[in-house]
């Protein structure tokens, strides 16, 4: 077992210029490095910290459930029942499933489950089929209520006909079946070739945007 100090670090920075009996002094405050050292190892999973090591993916949470609505992942270190969310608190979350509905996520906090939530033309809104895919990582903030989705990939796009996710400046989606005229902007029959068989006729002032 480790050799407990004889001084605490208040102790030693407290002392006085020209105290004798440095050896006691720099024993403790060598146990006292080792074992603050000892503390940060054991803060990151019982790893050395490092490059890759558990400190490093301490924000990481894989989705441990089985469920499309209701995900679970453990945190690093774990939080426990007698834990709460502090607003701000952000994790990575990685979904084993892709959602079916409006999802919640517990992380075993006495917080329970939390609904996800998005931001979707300027208001919050609970998660829709397809929001959360597992094949995709998500950035999460807790706002003191929900966790809010900040940023991530995969899922919630408008999706062509090809697979492409089509937008453009008034929001109007298109299918490959037909075209817009530029002159009176309206739908008409018609190829619509984006890449590999695929065409587009875009109107005077509206931009397209493939993702």
């Amino acid at each position: 077992m480790a050799e407990s100090p004889t001084y605490t670090t208040a102790q030693i920075i407290a002392l006085a210029k020209g105290t004798t009996n440095w050896y006691e002094y720099a024993k403790s405050s060598a146990q006292h490095l080792k074992n603050n050292s000892d503390d940060l190892a054991s803060l990151a999973g019982g790893g050395a910290p490092g490059f890759n090591s558990a400190i490093d993916s301490r924000w990481y949470v894989a989705d441990t459930s089985s469920s499309t609505t209701t995900y679970t992942g453990v945190t690093n270190p774990t939080a426990t029942g007698s834990d709460a969310l502090a607003t701000g608190y952000s994790i990575i979350f990685k979904p084993a499933t892709t959602n079916t509905a409006s999802s919640t996520l517990n992380l075993g906090t006495s917080d329970g489950a939390v609904t996800l939530k998005k931001i979707s033309s300027g208001t919050l809104q609970n998660l829709s089929a397809g929001d959360f895919d597992s094949d995709a990582f998500y950035l999460l903030a807790f706002n003191g209520t929900y966790w809010l989705q900040v940023s991530g990939s995969g899922g919630g796009g408008a999706t062509g006909a090809s697979g492409e996710e089509l937008f453009w400046e008034n929001e109007t989606q298109v299918d490959n079946d037909y075209s817009i005229s530029a002159s009176t902007n309206a739908l008409t029959a018609g190829p619509i070739t984006i890449a590999s068989g695929v065409t587009v006729t875009v109107p005077s002032g509206c931009v397209w945007v493939i993702v």
